[in-house]
């Protein structure tokens, strides 16, 4: 090999492992900016937004409790209805109003485009009654009255994620008069002729990927990325990022230039996505302290730079929501580390006085190994305080069984249904005490039966 080629082997042996290095980082980093974006073109030109009607600046409702049929999300929650809403400020700031909920448990999750959750409108923070509420972006301030209730953004593109919580069947025309009593009105503007406030942002529809590219598949994330960086660029924290991404073709302002790149780079780029999933699903047994089973990932919902928690939150449950509001302590094994299976039986019990410490209530769902619901007879896919009868054992202590047997009478309320196959749990405890919240509450352990 001659000189010249040898350093042409190492100049391009250089520009993969960099490439390489960046597209790792740029993967954890913006995997949840392209999947909150790809959320809201579901909702604005996808089947959501045929089937539900006005897609921006209004409320679309879950009218029904989550099935394994109907679940679009990983480790969707079936306590409660969702009414979701995608905003788009750039006319103006939005009022928000909300019925009387009563007695009945209630929050709304303001997000922003980066899955920073910018507030929590509901039970804890307002009683059964919300004020009205603006949202606004943060150049608008003047244009807001100055007593109103208020919530600012740095960007014109948020998400609300509203929750109301539901029983049964029977129970679900109740809730969704309380959804329908849900608004979003503009706080300026509505008497202008022509004001429209379904209007979006120009050029904020179009597709990530256009029908002629040329992006290589294997490439396809990162024009992705390009493409939703236009309306959600790195904020100003993180103007490093904008260095980086210039070194592989990536800027805010042209998306992703994949064909001005050399080969190695799209090689180092390439193999970066590739590595980059391979972490991230890594990642997800190795965050949380693990204890009697059970796993608490972290601080969700504000995030800072914890760029590996906010890629796997939007991987495993993309509307997480702060600890005050709810906290998620997630299970695959037992408490002596064995994978949890369906073929087995399995008890989680309670001492006496030793539920789990919460102001509103808690719910232990079960899922499959991809962390989706399944099917089964009885449509059971969680046990819940709130709406399930739980029985007590004699001494006082409580006990979820797990297993594909039912359970007889009067623990039938305290039995979760299994399949055949490897499983999770998700513990979620809403409005947490200050026990849950310090870390000094335990979770009973996941105690397989023996002779199961």
């Amino acid at each position: 090999m001659s000189m010249a080629e040898d350093i042409h082997q190492t100049v391009a042996q250089g520009q993969q492992d960099w490439a390489f290095s960046v597209g790792v980082q740029l993967v954890v980093w913006g995997l949840p900016i392209v999947e909150c974006w790809k959320y809201r073109l579901g909702k604005v030109v996808g089947h959501d937004a045929q089937a539900q009607g006005q897609a921006i600046n209004a409320f679309q409702h879950m009218r029904s409790l989550s099935t394994r049929a109907s679940s679009k999300f990983v480790n969707s929650a079936t306590d409660f209805l969702y009414s979701t809403a995608v905003l788009d400020l750039h006319q103006g700031p939005l009022v928000l109003t909300a019925p009387d909920f009563h007695q009945r448990w209630y929050g709304l999750q303001v997000l922003d485009p980066y899955m920073e959750t910018l507030a929590n409108l509901g039970t804890r923070t307002y009683g059964r009654q919300l004020p009205s509420v603006v949202i606004a972006n943060r150049r608008d301030q003047q244009r807001v009255p100055a007593q109103a209730t208020v919530i600012y953004s740095d960007s014109d593109f948020l998400y609300v994620v509203g929750r109301i919580a539901a029983g049964d069947h029977e129970d679900l025309s109740a809730v969704n008069a309380l959804q329908d009593g849900l608004r979003l009105t503009p706080l300026h503007g509505a008497d202008q002729p022509g004001f429209d406030l379904a209007q979006v942002t120009p050029g904020s529809c179009a597709p990530l990927r256009a029908g002629d590219s040329t992006c290589p598949a294997e490439l396809a994330f990162f024009e992705e990325l390009g493409a939703v960086l236009k309306f959600v660029p790195p904020s100003a924290s993180e103007g490093l990022l904008l260095g980086l991404m210039a070194d592989v073709g990536i800027s805010v302002e042209n998306g992703f230039a994949h064909k001005s790149l050399p080969p190695a780079v799209r090689e180092g780029l390439a193999r970066a996505v590739v590595q980059a999933t391979a972490i991230l699903q890594g990642k997800v047994f190795e965050r949380g302290e693990l204890n009697n089973g059970w796993k608490l990932p972290g601080a969700i919902g504000n995030y800072g730079h914890d760029y590996i928690l906010r890629a796997l939150v939007s991987l495993h449950g993309i509307w997480a929501n702060v600890p005050e509001e709810s906290l998620y302590f997630m299970a695959w094994t037992d408490c002596e580390g064995n994978l949890l299976h369906g073929d087995n039986q399995y008890e989680i019990r309670f001492e006496a006085g030793q539920l789990p410490p919460v102001e509103a209530f808690w719910s232990i769902s079960y899922y499959d190994d991809q962390g989706r619901l399944t099917d089964n007879p009885q449509d059971k896919y969680t046990v819940n305080s709130l709406y399930h009868q739980l029985q007590a054992n004699a001494d006082g202590s409580t006990s979820v069984f797990i297993g594909k047997a039912p359970v007889a009478p009067p623990f039938a309320g305290n039995w979760l249904p299994s399949h055949s196959g490897y499983f999770n749990l998700n513990l979620r405890c809403y409005n947490p005490g200050p026990a849950l919240l310090s870390g000094q509450y335990r979770v009973a352990p996941i105690v397989r039966i023996q002779g199961q």
